[in-house]
């Protein structure tokens, strides 16, 4: 019998340090506007953001992190048609094309960072329903697509 409790405390134990490693995990995100003034805004409709801590996360615990991350922001987000987050780099300047590219692209994206960008979200309405839209892409390429 000692042995059997030995086994459910270890078994519970483990279960313990998945769920606590998860949540830990979770708040290593870290979401900046690139700009606050250019998002808050809105003169085009986009906002931009960088991304960092995310990459040890599966596609669809980061997607469902940005969709918990957009609805807690509500206020921030506001009336933004799209959203783009970009992978956090000391080197890029997304600032420099950013109003550029929002005014002349019409996918939002900014000129020259292609395979920066990670998080891809934009809202259109679908039968009287505002429906979300959330891409993720690793180097250009898309890697997950929801719509909500």
């Amino acid at each position: 019998m000692g042995k059997k409790i030995y086994i459910i405390i270890l078994a519970l134990a483990v279960i313990a340090g998945i769920i606590i490693y998860n949540n830990t995990k979770m708040e290593n995100i870290s979401i900046q506007p690139v700009d606050k003034e250019f998002n808050s805004q809105l003169e085009f409709g986009i906002q931009y953001y960088t991304i960092s801590g995310y990459s040890d996360y599966k596609s669809e615990d980061l997607a469902l992190y940005i969709h918990n991350y957009l609805d807690q922001n509500k206020n921030i987000v506001k009336n933004a048609k799209m959203i783009l987050f970009y992978k956090d780099s000391f080197f890029a300047n997304y600032k420099k094309n950013m109003r550029e590219s929002a005014r002349d692209n019409e996918f939002g994206g900014i000129e020259g960072h292609q395979d920066d960008l990670v998080i891809k979200v934009w809202y259109d309405i679908v039968d009287t329903q505002l429906e979300e839209h959330l891409i993720i892409f690793k180097n250009g390429k898309i890697i997950f697509e929801k719509a909500k």
